[in-house]
């Protein structure tokens, strides 16, 4: 126990690690009063700190936020906001939007004429009606043709180079149907010309164009020719890439500001209406700012959210250290609380950053709900508010998110109670809806005086975060075993009488069963009278006595007739008793028992001594009563206990083993007993490093009489000299 302040005036509370001052010292800080706790060295916390601040750096926002919050058509509540200096007015997205649409409608296609096409097909003409001329005149055919075939070459030839020179189209599938003043863009060498849909021709239509030339010309055979139909092969294409680029640099030239705001000239004045111009004013104004924003500029803004970090994990720590010590006795506590801060850092920051998204879909509330599962209410308020303070430096929502989250989470540790149970655990969430919903609803009427359009949207983000909160279930027991912790799921999985240690324990040493069920009931009862975990030491108890099944005769409660202590000396008697505890544990490795079990196993008996063999070897041994004696060898190994839960085991183990030694005993003896072995573990020193008040000595010195008399059936006494009650009347 915790014997370094007077009783009356510095008490050890029911929260762990949580020192409680009274009226005479209520001023005495904290960090000052003495805590003998083994802490962890120096570097660990700052390596685990370390590293949450170099994770979290990565999720900093690299622009300034903009500090004036307004909406359109309300006023503006801030005072005249004037021009530091002078900045364009940008077009809005709604009126760059209709420019680029209507830019990109408007763009002509662009062609690309083929000038080496026309060589090719006119030497292809040139050798087809030579080829030609020669059968005419081996079959004696076409006279006028062999007559002056030069005037049909020419004519032929001629039409083709008109075709090409004007160019033979082929128009994409989307331009064929298009209007006649439908408009091209044709890129001839270096020059750029412009075509109505009417002005350019297909393949098809050069071909009939070419076979009515003909055939309407005053040659006589000039059908010879309409070979050169097949000859029209098109020279002008279209070019995906060229109107691209094109279009890209019509965008290009799109001007995205309208006009201009100079230094000094008002933006608005305090109360002003906030007008769609007035709007993009402001917006303008904000985009000017992170325009400006230099190397200098940036480094000032990290330094800004890194100080902001460093001062919520520092003052996290700082109580931590001051208010809840155990969280850094050991790293794998250290380094779960500070996973939070991480994992809600880069959900804030990837909500953040992802349209269509906002940090109001994150679910906040596991925080509070796990750490409460593991530890207190108390430590799980605290992270929770760290963490959405370090969150609220990470998003733009402002103080309505703040507000929010602190406000669920906590309802989120009013609420929950025991995870085992889903009905409650859903009742939970609804509640935490609620919470979000008719908050963020009076956060709008006050803003807006009116639901406001993106209320609903919100809303439904809210539901989201509601139900994402629901992965509080499947993470307690993955965290457990990832950290070491135990939660009540587990423990009443392993409180089930049908797990393999516990079967073994019942064929093998079935008094050490009864003995260990009747100490978890006991102990139950204790911790919910002083606020313990009673679940937890319920459990425990099942446990904490598995050592005895190596060798259950030498122990009183499996013994039937012969006691085989008998045969022993009265030291070896006192290692066979003592190695119960280190059996136990060796068993608890081998069936993997959690450490939290564990632990258990060689406190609830702490360093206390054998007694009875003790007093043995004593009378066998009358010169060691005339000087010190060591009694190493009839004392457990320890260590003694620690926590409340350890010290309320050993004290109910020992007043019901002893209590089963008694015959037929009284009230009066019953609580003899319990103020005896209460007073001999004091005495002993085994409360030393206990987290026990002497406030909760007495209360479960009580629970435990009261339980005794109870088990043991002990009647009411009533006083002598008063009229005898018949038997039928008895309680």
């Amino acid at each position: 126990m915790k014997s370094y302040w007077p009783q009356d005036v510095l008490h050890y509370t029911s929260d762990r690690a949580l020192w409680r001052n009274d009226a005479a010292t209520r001023y005495l800080c904290p960090m000052i009063v003495e805590n003998l706790r083994k802490r962890l060295p120096w570097w660990p916390v700052a390596l685990a700190t370390g590293l949450t601040i170099a994770l979290l750096v990565l999720f900093f926002p690299n622009k300034a936020s903009f500090r004036y919050a307004y909406e359109v058509g309300k006023p503006w509540r801030y005072d005249d906001l004037y021009a530091p200096v002078t900045f364009p007015i940008l077009k809005s997205e709604e009126e760059l939007a209709a420019t680029r649409q209507s830019i990109e409608q408007h763009m002509p296609p662009v062609y690309v004429f083929d000038e080496g096409m026309e060589r090719v097909q006119l030497e292809r003409f040139s050798r087809a009606f030579a080829q030609r001329l020669e059968d005419a005149r081996v079959q004696q055919l076409y006279d006028d043709l062999l007559h002056q075939p030069d005037t049909y070459r020419k004519l032929a030839a001629g039409l083709l180079h008109r075709a090409y020179q004007r160019g033979i189209f082929e128009l994409e599938e989307a331009h064929r149907n298009a209007p006649p003043d439908f408009v091209l863009q044709v890129v001839r060498g270096n020059t750029v010309s412009r075509l109505t849909r009417q002005e350019v021709q297909t393949v098809e239509e050069v071909r009939a164009l070419l076979s009515d030339s003909l055939l309407y010309s005053q040659l006589p055979e000039a059908e010879f020719l309409l070979f050169v139909t097949d000859l029209v092969v098109p020279n002008v294409h279209y070019s995906d890439s060229l109107t691209r680029q094109w279009l890209a640099n019509e965008l290009a030239k799109v001007s995205l500001v309208q006009g201009v705001v100079n230094e000094g000239e008002l933006i608005v004045p305090r109360g002003g209406i906030v007008t769609p111009e007035v709007a993009q004013k402001l917006k303008s104004y904000q985009a000017e700012l992170a325009r400006q924003m230099n190397s200098v500029s940036r480094y000032s803004l990290f330094v800004g959210y890194l100080l902001l970090t460093l001062l919520v994990l520092g003052v996290y720590l700082m109580w931590l250290w001051s208010f809840v010590p155990f969280s850094l006795e050991r790293f794998s506590i250290l380094v779960f609380l500070l996973m939070w801060f991480v994992l809600f850092g880069f959900l804030t920051w990837q909500m953040e950053g992802t349209a269509g998204l906002s940090a109001w879909m994150v679910p906040f509330c596991i925080v509070p709900i796990v750490v409460k599962t593991f530890f207190s209410e108390r430590l799980a308020v605290l992270t929770h508010l760290a963490v959405v303070l370090q969150a609220s430096i990470l998003t733009s929502l402002g103080y309505e998110f703040t507000f929010l989250e602190l406000l669920a989470g906590m309802m989120a540790v009013l609420g929950t109670t025991d995870t085992r149970d889903w009905g409650r655990f859903f009742r939970l969430l609804t509640f935490i809806m609620m919470i979000y919903l008719l908050g963020y609803l009076g956060l709008v009427l006050i803003r807006e005086g009116h639901l406001a359009l993106d209320t609903w949207a919100v809303a439904a983000q809210l539901v989201v975060a509601s139900v994402l909160t629901m992965l509080a279930f499947p993470l307690i027991p993955l965290l457990e075993r990832v950290f070491g912790f135990i939660s009540p799921i587990t423990l009443v999985e392993l409180s089930d009488l049908n797990r393999p240690l516990l079967k073994e324990l019942s064929f093998k040493a079935p008094g050490t069963l009864q003995h260990s069920l009747q100490v978890g009931h006991l102990a139950e009862a204790v911790a919910n009278a002083i606020g313990a975990n009673a679940l937890l030491l319920k459990t425990a108890a099942l446990y904490h006595d598995i050592g005895k099944m190596v060798q259950p005769h030498y122990f009183v409660e499996n013994q039937s007739r012969e006691n085989p202590h008998d045969q022993l000396s009265p030291k070896e008697s006192a290692q066979i008793i003592i190695s119960h505890v280190t059996e136990g544990l060796k068993l608890a490795r081998k069936y993997k028992l959690p450490p939290a079990l564990s632990r258990f196993i060689p406190t609830h008996h702490g360093t206390s001594r054998v007694e009875y063999f003790y007093r043995n070897w004593l009378a066998t041994h009358p010169q060691a009563n005339k000087g010190p004696v060591d009694d190493s060898d009839f004392r457990y190994p320890g260590p003694k206990p620690f926590t409340r839960e350890e010290a309320i085991l050993m004290v109910v183990d020992s007043v019901e083993a002893a209590a089963r030694s008694l015959n037929k005993p009284t009230g009066k003896d019953l609580d003899e007993l319990v103020d005896k072995i209460v007073a001999q573990k004091m005495a002993d020193g085994q409360f030393d490093e206990s987290e026990l008040s002497f406030h909760d000595l007495v209360s479960i010195k009580d629970v435990l009489k009261k339980q005794l008399r109870s088990v043991h059936h002990v009647r009411v006494e009533y006083p002598k000299g008063k009229e005898k009650v018949q038997p039928d009347d008895k309680p």
